[in-house]
């Protein structure tokens, strides 16, 4: 992924209380079928909030592809370069 590649993705899917770390975790735990308020408990957050999330992220094509480029990962949106 280039770095402008990069950049959209992160303005698009950007949010200051999330990182690609979280979303990818979210991502893969809901493809192996877990519901999302037992995700929401395993990364002890508010149900409402894991709800909201997988909606943004479920209809962007490649989206785990681009996730697991995205670094640093573990680093809120806002400091990889997302609006805060």
């Amino acid at each position: 992924m280039t770095r402008d590649s990069q950049a959209r993705l992160i303005e698009r899917i950007g949010h200051p209380a999330w990182c690609p770390g979280d979303d990818l975790e979210l991502l893969r735990r809901r493809d192996a079928g877990e519901d999302l308020t037992s995700i929401a408990d395993a990364m002890k957050r508010n149900s409402e909030e894991v709800v909201q999330r997988w909606i943004v992220l479920r209809f962007i094509p490649g989206i785990r592809v681009r996730l697991a480029e995205v670094q640093p990962r573990s680093q809120p949106y806002s400091s990889v370069g997302g609006q805060s």
